[in-house]
């Protein structure tokens, strides 16, 4: 013990470099905790290098009790254990207090914000009543601090077998603590080690963070968006709302994750929470095959409810120019017949056949026709030639269908994918299955297929119509 006494008659000089490192907290209002995890003499809250302030407890009636200073949320019990710091640790990891899990042992400055005397006894239990040398009548509390190797405990006694102790209790004489001088605060902070049977009481973030994807602005394909790898750029709204426990907190600027960190990505928050403990930000993908859970990494900080991200279906947030395409018949058009040798064929030049000119001219619009003879003739862009068709066919190759069939971009600017399920204000569900020439279908256009003839396009009125992408 003598020994013990000798090495706290070290100069200052030897403990004051270390404390110089300790003291850059960070001024978010959310993190009253000490810097790391082994602390060289913490005489004071700001020698454990915190931010925090004497603590504003109050009575939730559920077991806890919330610190409106610091927004940390307290067992109102304290338990007597036995052992080391990870059974410490493992009790409060397994509390189930005021319907939350996530408890922890408190590190030596969350402690020290329960001083000076008489703060704790005012709202919680297990305190101290300030009887001399029993730890469980003095509120002597393990902390989650050990102790560091710039600390004057070390020599021949081993750091890695003491932590650092907080003595709520009422009196001045405490047991375990004491070495420490009688002049505050240094009177209620003592190292100790773990063969020391002292109380624990668990601690929690008292800050709450709800995330909500905005209602009134779902999941979107943002404007000017494009392509990459044949999938679509999708945009998420997300409401962020602090509280600590229902008052709303201002001035935390917030820091977000997702579950999947390779394919999300965060656009904000890019301000502190409001006076309404409001803030806002956007995840963004190019990856909608599952969904994002989001929370965030602000210290002492829960989320409930996590924000959940269905990726699909996204509203585009441009309108589609929409017109119609059809399958053109022959008998819609008049003119002489001319013979099949007047046209480039991809193949075989039909024997024996004749056809109107400005029929065959249509079909390079509408990509294929149907002539008197019942033949299907297609269009072949990329050739610039014709061949006959078992159907209409579509540049995906399936057979033109209406109330199925649309044509998108694939090859200028594409924004909707080939192969996609798509749904059209008024008109319903289509499928992105076939692709119009480089001139005339650029972007944010859309060629719906409506069937045989010129009359399945008659009275359509080119409307610009919202465009949700359902699924690839």
């Amino acid at each position: 013990m003598s020994c013990r006494k000798l090495i706290r008659c070290l100069p200052l000089a030897l403990v004051v470099a270390p404390l110089c490192i300790l003291v850059t907290a960070s001024p978010l209002l959310a993190q009253c905790q000490a810097r790391i995890s082994t602390v060289p003499v913490p005489g004071s809250i700001t020698d454990a290098g915190a931010t925090c302030v004497t603590a504003a407890l109050v009575d939730l009636g559920n077991g806890t009790v919330v610190d409106r200073a610091n927004h940390l949320l307290w067992d109102k019990e304290v338990a007597s254990l036995g052992g080391n710091v990870s059974d410490y640790e493992a009790y409060c990891s397994q509390l189930l207090l005021g319907g939350q899990t996530g408890w922890y042992l408190p590190d030596v400055a969350q402690l020290q914000t329960l001083l000076p005397p008489g703060t704790c006894q005012a709202v919680m239990d297990g305190c101290g009543t300030g009887s001399p040398d029993y730890p469980g009548f003095n509120g002597i509390m393990w902390s989650s601090s050990g102790v560091s190797p710039e600390s004057y405990y070390c020599p021949g006694y081993g750091c890695p077998y003491y932590g650092w102790l907080v003595a709520t209790g009422l009196g001045t004489d405490f047991g375990i603590l004491y070495y420490v001088p009688l002049t505050p605060p240094r009177n209620r902070v003592d190292a100790g080690t773990y063969a020391d049977s002292v109380s624990v009481r668990c601690v929690h973030g008292g800050l709450e963070l709800a995330i909500t994807v905005d209602p009134m602005n779902p999941v979107a394909v943002p404007a000017n968006a494009t392509l990459s790898m044949n999938s679509i750029f999708t945009q998420a709204h997300l409401l962020l709302k602090l509280t600590d426990y229902v008052i709303p907190v201002s001035g935390v600027l917030l820091a977000l994750r997702s579950d999947r960190p390779t394919l999300d990505q965060f656009v904000g928050p890019t301000r502190n929470t409001g006076v309404d403990g409001s803030a806002d930000a956007y995840v963004e993908t190019h990856d909608q095959t599952s969904n994002s859970t989001i929370d965030s990494t602000t210290p002492l900080l829960w989320t409930d409810p996590k924000g959940v991200v269905t990726w699909l279906p996204a509203k585009y947030v441009t309108p589609f120019y929409t017109t119609c395409y059809r399958t053109d018949l022959e008998s819609d058009f008049t003119g002489p017949f001319i013979a099949a040798t007047k046209w480039t064929w991809c193949s075989t030049t039909p024997t024996g056949r004749t056809y109107r000119a400005a029929f065959m001219k249509d079909i390079q619009t509408q990509g294929s026709g149907v002539s008197v003879l019942n033949e299907t003739i297609q269009y072949l862009t990329s050739r610039s030639c014709y061949y006959i068709a078992s159907c209409p066919t579509t540049s995906t190759g399936v057979c033109a269908t209406v109330g199925v069939t649309a044509a998108v971009d694939n090859k200028v600017s594409p924004v909707i994918p080939m192969g996609a399920a798509i749904d059209l204000d008024t008109l319903g569900g289509r499928v992105a299955q076939d692709t119009g020439s480089r001139k005339s279908l650029v972007g944010y256009h859309i060629d719906i297929y409506n069937g045989l003839g010129v009359a399945a396009c008659a009275g359509w009125s080119n409307p610009y119509l919202g465009v949700t992408f359902v699924h690839y």
